[in-house]
C-alpha cells in the first residue's frame, strides 16, 4: 500500500502499476555516451600504463597529456571527457593534437583498434613535485587518522618535523 496524504490518485500499490516507457528520444541522444566512455577508459589505461611503466605514482600530477584521435566516432575530446581523463589521470591539461613527438619525457602509446595515439609528457617540474609531496602527505595522514579511528569532519592536531628545509617549506 502506498502511503500518502496527499494525493488521491495514486494507485492502491505500485505493483498495479503500469511499467514505465522508455524514453527513445533521451536514448537515442546519449546512445553515444557508451562509445565515448568507452573510449575515455581505454585512453586513461593507457596513460596508466605509461605511468606503470615509468614508475609514476598516481598521485604525483603530470603537466600534460596529448591525444591524437583519427577515430571516426570520437574525432576529438569533448570538454566533459578532458575532465575525466585529467581527474583519472591526474595531468593538468588534456590536449587534442594532430601530431604527438615522440621524446624522453614524452612517452607514446597508440591503441590501432581504437585509431588513438597519447603522449603523455612525464618530466616532473618542481611546482609538480612539490604538489606531488602534499599529496603523499595528506594520503598519509588520511591514512594515520583512520586507523586511529578518527571519523570525517573530526578536528586533529598535527605535529611535523623534519631536518630536510625544502620539505618543511613545502608542508608547513
Amino acid at each position: 500500500q502506498i502511503v500518502s496524504n496527499e494525493s488521491f490518485d495514486v494507485p492502491e500499490s505500485v505493483h498495479l502499476t503500469d511499467f514505465p516507457e522508455a524514453d527513445t528520444k533521451f536514448i537515442s541522444e546519449y546512445e553515444k555516451i557508451i562509445e565515448e566512455m568507452s573510449f575515455v577508459r581505454q585512453i586513461c589505461e593507457m596513460g596508466n600504463s605509461i605511468r606503470t611503466q615509468n614508475q609514476l605514482k598516481i598521485r604525483q600530477p603530470l603537466s600534460k597529456l596529448e591525444v591524437r584521435s583519427i577515430n571516426e566516432v570520437i574525432p576529438v575530446l569533448s570538454d566533459w571527457m578532458k575532465e575525466i581523463i585529467k581527474s583519472e589521470l591526474n595531468v593538468k591539461n588534456v590536449l587534442d593534437v594532430i601530431n604527438i613527438t615522440e621524446s624522453a619525457d614524452n612517452i607514446i602509446q597508440e591503441n590501432m583498434s581504437l585509431k588513438v595515439t597519447i603522449g603523455l609528457l612525464t618530466s616532473i617540474t618542481d611546482e609538480l613535485k612539490e604538489e606531488g609531496i602534499v599529496r603523499d602527505f595528506v594520503r598519509l595522514i588520511q591514512s594515520l587518522r583512520k586507523s586511529r579511528g578518527f571519523v570525517q569532519g573530526e578536528k586533529i592536531k598535527i605535529e611535523f618535523y623534519s631536518e630536510n628545509l625544502a620539505l618543511k617549506d613545502i608542508i608547513v
